[in-house]
Formats: structure tokens, C-alpha cells, sequence
């Protein structure tokens, strides 16, 4: 039998033009409930999350039980039993939630952020090169039978373990999980439609195969998060990179090529990338160069240059540790609101 921990997890909005929204705090973070974009009100995204434990605890009678249903029981009733762990490590009630003083206050605990159905704790963050993306949606091929445009993309969830805070510059997960976490998830999609509400969400489950701390979840365009071919470079320029040999396929009115992808210089320092508008079998266009420090403007790379091919990474969340064995799963739950009247 498994149990389904809830956990929410956001990350941190975008400041604008000295407009910083009103913020809230929990034990993940800080959360906002809405971006500002020259003092209007832009999209905002929130992340849910399920943790499912690969078992529950049982009491050594037997009966299987979870922190909400040790609410059940008295302090003396549980005086002297033993929980065993779904790991099948046996431990005293007393020892698994501290003394008497403190048992009701990590019990609580232990119910409010492991076993509450839904925390809602506001919207995360939006990175710069999907805006970057998007601006350019309308410019892209329309292969048939093959939308290439941002949402239809945007599907794939992974996870990883760092831990330096998410900003709207970030291009890729800092430390990919090791765990099944490396390899990303298609999510389902669907509208949350109300009256003057929408919201685009994608729904993925992540299975892990061993012990690490989720400390990042990315949401990405495609189902690997990078790719090295064509490296290193032959030729640059201000708007391009030419690839070793021809590895591509061009893109064109009806093919995508390497459309909707980030090159990035991995031997530049600082690093710097830019966003795929449309390629030959060996050239990659793109409109100007960025640093991957801080987005601003990057220099040229080197026409002989090492690099790698990246997804474009829609959002990036960052949060508190969320401790997964083996046999562990996350679902994970985005949920993107359009907002209007700005």
C-alpha cells in the first residue's frame, strides 16, 4: 500500500522596473502571487506536487498508518509501540515523534506538510529565454503534423538536486538528478478553463531509483536535456555557428530542424548561448548571443569552439529538499495562468 504525501513547491517571481509583488513565506521558500511586467500584471505559474512513498508505516500489531491517523490515538495508547518504517526500520512512537512535549508538535508537523491534501503557495518563476521563444512563435516552421509552438512543447518535467536559488537568466537545471530524475518525463496537458480564469497545465510522474534530495524541477521542450551533436564549431558570427560537418536536418516552412533549441558555447567564459531561429544542415542561426551567467549581451564565440544543443527550460523552480528513496515517485503538477486585464 502507498501513501501520497502532497508537498507544493514554487520558486521565485520576476522583479520589474523596481515592481516587486507581494510576497508570502513557508519552510520551501518564498512565493509570489503574481509576476510584474511594467506594472502589469503578466502569466503566473504555480508547481503542486505529489510525493509517492514506495510504503506506509505500520504499527507492530500490523495495522497500517500515517502520521493523520496517529491523530487517532492517545498519548498512552501509543506509549511503548513501535512504528515500522516502510524501509522496515522499527523505532518506538516516542523515539520516531520525540517526547511527550514535543510529539504533538511534530506530529502536526508531520500532518500539515506531508499529509495535507493541497498547499497552495503561489506562483513561481518564468525564465527569460522562453519569453525569448515566445516572442519568436510566430516566426517558426509549421511542419505538418508536428507543432513545434512553446506550450505544445513545453511537456517534459525533470528534477535535480541544486540548490542555488532559481533566477529568470537560468537556461538549464543546475545538477540533474542521478536517480530516474536525469531522464525527462512527458507530462499530460490540458486547459483549466473557468469564466475569465485559464490555465494551462501538464501533469508528469517521476520514478526514482535510489536516495537523493529533489531540491529542482525544470519544465523543458523536449525529452533529453542536452545534446552534443555537430560539436565543436568550425565558424561563428554575431548571428551564427557553424556545426562539424552536416548533422542537421534544415529547417524550413514544414520542418523544424533545430528550431525551438538553444546552442550554447561551452568553452566561452562565461558560457553564452542563443536561441535557434532557423538552421542549414550545418549552420545555426540565431539572433544575438548571451551570457548563461546573467542574459545579458555575450560575445562572439570562437569559431572552433566546443558546445552543446539545449530544450528550452519554460520554468525553473528551486525549493527545500524533498528527501525520495528508491521506489519513491513525484507527481508533478503545473499550472500556468494566462492572465488577463493587464
Amino acid at each position: 500500500m502507498s501513501k501520497i504525501h502532497r508537498i507544493p513547491v514554487l520558486g521565485t517571481a520576476i522583479s520589474h522596473n523596481g515592481l516587486v509583488p507581494k510576497v508570502t513565506q513557508d519552510r520551501h521558500g518564498s512565493a509570489t502571487r503574481s509576476v510584474v511586467v511594467n506594472g502589469k500584471q503578466a502569466m503566473e505559474s504555480q508547481l503542486l506536487i505529489d510525493v509517492i512513498r514506495d510504503a506506509d508505516y505500520k504499527l507492530a500489531d500490523g495495522r497500517i498508518v500515517n502520521a493523520r491517523d496517529l491523530r487517532n490515538y492517545s498519548a498512552e495508547e501509543l506509549e511503548g509501540k513501535q512504528i515500522i518504517e516502510g524501509t522496515g526500520r522499527k523505532l518506538n512512537v516516542t523515539e520516531y515523534f520525540g517526547n511527550k512535549e514535543n510529539r504533538i508538535k511534530r506530529a502536526f508537523y508531520s500532518v500539515l506538510y506531508r499529509n495535507k491534501t493541497q498547499l497552495d503557495l503561489g506562483s513561481g518563476l518564468i525564465t527569460n529565454v522562453s519569453q525569448l521563444a515566445l516572442a519568436n512563435d510566430w516566426n517558426l516552421a509549421a511542419p505538418s503534423g508536428a507543432a513545434i509552438n512553446l506550450l505544445k512543447l513545453a511537456n517534459y518535467h525533470c528534477s535535480g538536486t541544486g540548490v542555488t536559488a532559481a533566477a529568470a537568466t537560468d537556461i538549464a537545471l543546475q545538477t540533474a538528478s542521478t536517480n530516474g530524475g536525469q531522464n525527462p518525463v512527458a507530462g499530460t496537458q490540458s486547459l483549466v478553463s473557468a469564466a475569465n480564469l485559464q490555465k494551462f497545465q501538464t501533469v508528469a510522474t517521476i520514478a526514482y531509483t535510489g536516495t537523493e534530495a529533489v531540491t529542482e524541477w525544470g519544465l523543458i521542450t523536449q525529452n533529453s536535456l542536452s545534446a552534443t551533436t555537430g560539436t565543436p564549431a568550425t565558424a561563428s558570427s554575431s548571428t551564427s555557428l557553424t556545426a562539424t560537418g552536416t548533422p542537421y536536418t534544415a529547417s524550413s516552412s514544414t520542418v523544424q530542424g533545430q528550431q525551438q533549441h538553444i546552442v550554447q558555447d561551452t568553452t566561452a567564459s562565461p558560457k553564452v548561448w542563443g536561441l535557434i531561429t532557423s538552421n542549414t544542415t550545418s549552420v545555426l542561426n540565431v539572433p544575438a548571443w548571451y551570457k548563461s551567467t546573467d542574459g545579458t549581451a555575450g560575445s562572439t564565440p570562437g569559431s572552433t569552439d566546443a558546445f552543446n544543443l539545449l530544450p528550452i527550460i519554460l520554468d525553473h523552480k528551486v525549493f527545500s529538499a524533498i528527501n525520495v528513496v528508491n521506489g519513491d515517485s513525484i507527481q508533478y503538477t503545473y499550472l500556468g495562468t494566462c492572465a488577463t486585464g493587464g
